[in-house]
This record gives C-alpha cells, structure tokens and sequence, in this order.
C-alpha cells in the first residue's frame, strides 16, 4: 500500500510519542507498505522550526535524512497537478499543508496516514484517525 506520511506521523515516530498508535506504527514499520513524505510536510517542518514553534533534536536536514531513512521513505516533490488539484477541494478546512497533501494523495491514488480526522471529510482514503481525539486549541 503506498502510505503518504502526515507531518505529525513522522514527529511522533522519531520522537516515540504514545500519540503514534501501535497501528499507524506497525503500517510505518511494515516493508509491503511504500512509504512518502510530502516535500509540503519538510516545508511546514522548516516554518515551524523558523518560527521556535518546533525543535528538533538535528538540523532539519540531518533530522529528516536520518528519520526517513529509518523508514525507508522517499520523498513526493509538489508538481502542478498536485497544485491545481486544491482547486477542486472542498473548503472543510484552510491549513494549507494538509489541503496540498490531500491533493497529492488523491492525485498519486495513496491513503494519507494520519490522526487528523478532518481529512476523512475529502473524498480520499485515510488509515489511523479513527484513533482521533480532540486536541485543544
């Protein structure tokens, strides 16, 4: 199955934060699975790193070379098609990142893993919300 790794997904398994369920681990950890990390998600790592709003333990370059490496992930550049796709999304949310991840998922045909429930609202196919709690604000 290709898997295409939400930004939290990937914190929360080099970080071993009890949030990863054992199902969204053993899916990250499984070899049948084809594993893809969007460069949107690099792109909101580094902006929240810029901004103090995340740390990291490396520079973020060591840190995702070393963390998908771990995964054997590959990297999905942004293409226009991916882009223009957004144009045709419902508005259920506006944070940028998930909303160009929800183009690529359903653009490259992958499941989006995923805690974010609001994702499941897009025509795409979604592994691991259903573990969703709430989050406050």
């Amino acid at each position: 199955m290709k898997l295409l790794i939400d930004t939290h997904a990937l914190l929360w398994f080099a970080t071993d934060d009890r949030r990863l369920s054992q199902r969204a681990e053993s899916l990250m950890r499984d070899s049948h699975n084809e594993l893809i990390f969007s460069v949107a998600s690099i792109w909101e790592i580094v902006i929240k790193v810029q901004k103090g709003l995340l740390k990291l333990n490396a520079p973020p370059p060591r840190w995702l070379r070393e963390n998908l490496g771990i995964l054997g992930a590959r990297t999905l550049p942004i293409r226009s098609k991916h882009a223009l796709r957004i144009l045709r999304l419902p508005l259920h949310h506006r944070d940028p990142f998930d909303r160009l991840i929800i183009a690529q998922a359903d653009v490259e045909s992958m499941t989006v893993l995923s805690r974010d429930a609001i994702l499941s609202s897009y025509l795409i196919k979604v592994m691991w919300c259903f573990y969703w709690l709430p989050m406050t604000l």
